[in-house]
């Protein structure tokens, strides 16, 4: 029987369970395998993916195919872990098949799956029975199949090839013996095929053989070889029987896969999975001492130039990166992709820290001429993260880890320079890894709370509204500052989630107060990312809605970062919000980006004067005249002011006498939590005015 031959099953295979966070990369080689595969759950049978291949094979449209058990397919051959061989198959229209099935076990979507790798062998199956039961039948087969025989009489050194074998080595029927068939092997493959055959002579068993062969005309084609021996009485060889099939095609697909495999498809670098496998070599066949270093390079802010030139131009940007990088490689160097914005470089083994820093400078002055795309120059620089083997690490794994943590290192120091890895940088990220993955638990465990900080009245002394201040109180760590968890959920984009709870319980807070009689105004922070997302206003009438209550009563504390470059896109959304009458705040006013052009331009009507301009105000003149011109221009166009940050009595008069309109602080209060501002309330606190 025909056994059946993989062809690129254990590839994909290998895929599915060495680069589970790349599901576009194992879809692509799934779907575009050009031979059938599919996925049953190993407990239910039930297929629960199939590609076009499949489909065709079987002659099944996508959704008749499953709604279909493997065992449907193939009855009895689910019996074992390793089964594989040549099953009958009947497809939908009543035709048989025959396929030679291979399996792999893999996780799939969560559950414990089994891919199938179907090889139709029919033509090569129904050739070889018919090659048992008479050589006239076999010609003919030979002809429909394109497989080849040959017979060898290794008594007499002489034998025959069939007319189909003549025509895959490109000569005329007779014009070879079967004594001379293995002139034609490849010089690289003949010692081994000889050695095949020749084992399977002592052993008295078949033979299969992958191999090569050199035409008349100088071309090499792929055969796959199979033979077995006829002994005479006394134990002794006969004849020697064999086929010969050109598997070219399939050796060809095979290649074109392991590439689509280890190589990235926009820059034909090698990506991660590549890295790693070249990684692997590198340490298993590394004799010489010294240091080998991994870089990984990722662009600053390009997520920026792709939003701004758009993703074709992003991918010229890419290109003429990658380019570059490959120019100033040296010998024995290897450039790869492994990621949309990161490039990896693995060098030779270097003598000491000093050169491998002297290269790492050299590889960041690639970024310092611009690059064009588009007719256009766009000025690009990187973050550079270094890890060094055997001193950080000494498995492939471990090394794109550490060089990872460098690259973060290198970027939050303001990219455009390098940095090694350590084992400090090694335990802060773990720790931030800790940190994010309780920050996710956080808000499911209810851990999270909001605390209010009374807002002043500068001419009454009265409360006249509250800045929520979210709380996180970890059940092991205790109490986390904002400063350690905020900006982790900006990055990782949870802070959308953790904003929708915030509104939530601000605005219904607020309910409270009114339903109290006590009704102030709740100030709620929003991130850049919240304000960035289009159903915002949405979101907060339905809120309004929900809890029947004035949006007068709410207002949002707006960053000024939100706004560079998305001032123009981010206008319309601010216009929706002011129209439910909620109030807008430009928060932190006079630090980074500030301009009084915002004034003018964005639907605001507060600004809060960072606390930066407050705290030294007594003693700072510069200060002072900054806050003074600050008041005076809100003033002058209708906004309303408030002071933050204010911590004494003297900063309290200054600030007075200016002509701020409200103040917060900690000489009133700190942030509490809302039953203790009902005491506030409820008491009619009301604090001293200068």
């Amino acid at each position: 029987m025909l056994g059946g031959f993989v062809f690129g099953g254990a590839l994909i295979a290998a895929v599915f369970r060495r680069a589970p966070e790349r599901s576009d990369l194992r879809a692509a080689l799934f779907q575009k395998s050009p031979t059938p595969m599919y996925i049953f759950d190993r407990l239910s049978l039930r297929i629960l993916d199939a590609n076009q291949a499949a489909l065709d094979y079987y002659g099944y449209a996508r959704d008749e195919f499953l709604a279909m058990t493997a065992a449907s397919l193939e009855p009895l051959a689910h019996e074992t872990e390793t089964d594989a061989g040549v099953l009958r198959h009947v497809a939908k229209d009543g035709r048989a098949v025959y396929a030679s099935i291979h399996r792999y076990d893999l996780e799939f979507r969560g559950a414990a799956a089994r891919l199938v790798h179907v090889v139709d062998v029919t033509a090569q199956y129904e050739t070889e029975q018919r090659l048992r039961e008479s050589e006239a039948t076999l010609q003919l087969a030979q002809e429909v199949a394109h497989l080849g025989s040959f017979v060898y009489d290794y008594q007499a050194h002489n034998g025959s090839c069939s007319a189909e074998l003549c025509r895959l080595l490109g000569v005329q029927p007779g014009e070879i013996k079967a004594g001379g068939l293995w002139d034609f092997d490849h010089p690289e493959d003949a010692m081994r095929v000889r050695e095949e055959i020749e084992s399977a002579r002592k052993g008295r068993r078949q033979y299969k053989s992958d191999h090569r062969v050199v035409l008349r005309d100088g071309s090499v084609r792929h055969v796959e070889e199979r033979g077995y021996w006829i002994y005479d009485e006394g134990g002794e060889p006969m004849r020697l029987f064999g086929t010969m099939l050109d598997i070219s095609e399939r050796k060809a697909s095979e290649a074109a896969l392991e590439h689509l495999a280890f190589h990235d498809p926009l820059t034909n670098l090698l990506n991660r999975a590549g890295l790693h496998d070249h990684l692997a070599r590198t340490i298993k066949e590394r004799h010489a001492a010294g240091l080998t270093p991994v870089y990984l390079f990722d662009l600053d802010r390009f997520k920026t130039i792709n939003d701004t030139l758009g993703h074709v131009a992003g991918d010229q940007l890419i290109l003429e990166i990658g380019r570059r990088l490959a120019r100033q490689l040296r010998p024995d160097e290897v450039l790869a992709r492994t990621g949309g914005d990161e490039f990896m470089i693995v060098s030779p083994p270097m003598p000491d820290r000093t050169n491998v820093s002297l290269r790492a400078r050299q590889l960041l002055d690639t970024f310092a001429a611009p690059f064009t795309v588009a007719g256009l120059e766009h000025t690009v620089s990187a973050s550079l993260g270094i890890s060094v083997y055997p001193l950080d690490a000494q498995e492939p794994d471990a090394l794109l880890r550490s060089v990872d943590v460098a690259m973060y290192a290198a970027k939050a120091r303001g990219g455009a320079t390098f940095h090694y890895y350590t084992a400090e940088l090694q335990r802060s990220a773990e720790q931030r890894f800790r940190l994010e993955a309780a920050l996710r638990r956080a808000l499911e465990r209810g851990e999270f709370s909001l605390h209010y900080q009374p807002v002043v009245c500068s001419r009454t002394g009265n409360i006249i509204a509250v800045e929520s201040l979210l709380r996180w109180n970890d059940p092991f760590a205790g109490p986390v500052p904002p400063g350690a968890f905020v900006p982790l959920a900006e990055e990782t984009g949870f802070i959308r989630r953790i904003g929708a709870w915030v509104f939530e319980q601000a605005v219904a807070q607020a309910k409270h107060w009114v339903d109290a009689g006590s009704p102030i105004r709740v100030w709620i922070n929003v991130s850049p990312a919240q304000l960035h997302d289009a159903s915002l206003p949405q979101a907060l009438a339905e809120l309004l809605r929900m809890h029947d209550i004035d949006g007068s009563l709410i207002g949002l504390e707006l960053t000024e970062s939100a706004f560079i470059n998305h001032e123009r896109d981010l206008l319309a959304t601010l216009n929706q919000i002011r129209a439910l009458k909620v109030h807008l705040a430009l928060d932190d006013f006079g630090v980074k980006y500030s301009s009084l052009e915002y004034l003018q331009r964005l639907p605001i009507d507060t600004i809060k004067i960072d606390r930066a301009f407050v705290n030294d105000i007594a003693s700072n003149a510069f200060n002072a005249s900054i806050v003074r011109a600050i008041v005076s221009v809100a003033h002058d166009v209708g906004f309303h002011v408030t002071a933050e940050g204010i911590e004494s009595a003297s900063e309290l008069a200054i600030l007075n006498a200016l002509g701020c309109d409200a103040w917060q602080g900690f000489l009133f209060s700190r942030a509490r939590p809302p039953e203790q501002i009902d005491e506030l309330i409820g008491a009619e606190a009301r604090y001293a005015t200068p």
